[in-house]
């Protein structure tokens, strides 16, 4: 397979990547149909795509690095025909999201090894939908807590839905020797019992709030339901802090800041 890929490695490496101004002028010529100023975006972040895919590689899910490419390939074309070049990111930012999320379908899809039951599909699509238009308005990757926000789900719910994405194992899949309609899923654990997993990014979590002043760490806890309650509004957190709601919104901004930077979250 190395070797079927190789002509096409050395094509795409040989393709200049983009200036930002390049990219923006492009895009701007993307927005008018120009479907040549298309192919040009889609051809200079080949490279991103085979970059993306490579993070996918692992034994089990039935897919091979060309495999991944393509349906990579699918998520940067998606990102060249949605990309607004007005909101001052770079491209590849925005791209990675659609590559990645095009790849995880896939995987899923396929790969038949991510097949979750309809009513967690659903979240899970919602909350791909969410990641994807954070991403739009941020220029970068959405915080787990920004997502439970945007999602009016609890920490905990988000990065559980996070964690069944990056899953190997089929859900329904049925188990057991009487095929009796048994799935693996019946057999997992209740929702109160954390996958470790789970339990060690939110252990991440915890650990990066301890890098907050007292004020701040308590705007964040409320903001985004860290203590298992649902997340609160600037209002109800100001009210709950007894603090007004522009101080809940210029404190969690500086949270949120230090929270990006902390070695914890950066790591994970």
């Amino acid at each position: 397979m190395a070797d079927e890929l190789t002509p096409f490695l050395q094509q795409i490496a040989r393709t200049p990547l983009l200036t930002p101004a390049e990219e923006t002028r492009l895009a701007r010529r993307v927005e008018k149909g120009d479907l040549a100023a298309k192919e040009r975006m889609i051809e200079a972040n080949l490279r991103l795509v085979v970059h993306v895919a490579k993070r996918f590689q692992r034994a089990g899910h039935g897919l091979t690095l060309a495999d991944l490419i393509q349906e990579g390939t699918l998520g940067l074309v998606r990102a060249v025909e949605k990309f607004d070049h007005r909101k001052g990111y770079r491209f590849s930012t925005y791209a990675t999201i659609w590559i990645r999320q095009a790849i995880g379908r896939a995987i899923g899809d396929k790969g038949r090894t991510i097949r979750l039951p309809e009513q967690v599909g659903q979240r899970l699509r919602a909350l791909e939908r969410e990641e994807r238009k954070l991403a739009a308005e941020l220029g970068r990757d959405a915080l787990p807590a920004e997502l439970a926000e945007a999602t009016e789900a609890t920490l905990p719910e988000v990065i559980e839905l996070q964690q069944l994405r990056r899953s190997t194992v089929s859900l329904d899949e049925p188990v057991g020797a009487e095929h009796d309609g048994t799935s693996l899923g019946d057999l997992l654990p209740a929702p109160a019992t954390v996958d470790p997993d789970i339990k060690l990014l939110a252990e991440d979590v915890q650990r990066a709030l301890t890098h907050l002043p007292p004020r701040e760490r308590r705007v964040i806890e409320t903001r985004y339901g860290l203590s298992g309650a649902k997340p609160s509004t600037p209002s109800e957190t100001a009210k709950a802090l007894r603090l007004r709601p522009r101080d809940i919104r210029h404190l969690e901004e500086l949270a949120l800041r230090r929270l990006r930077a902390a070695p914890e979250l950066a790591a994970a």
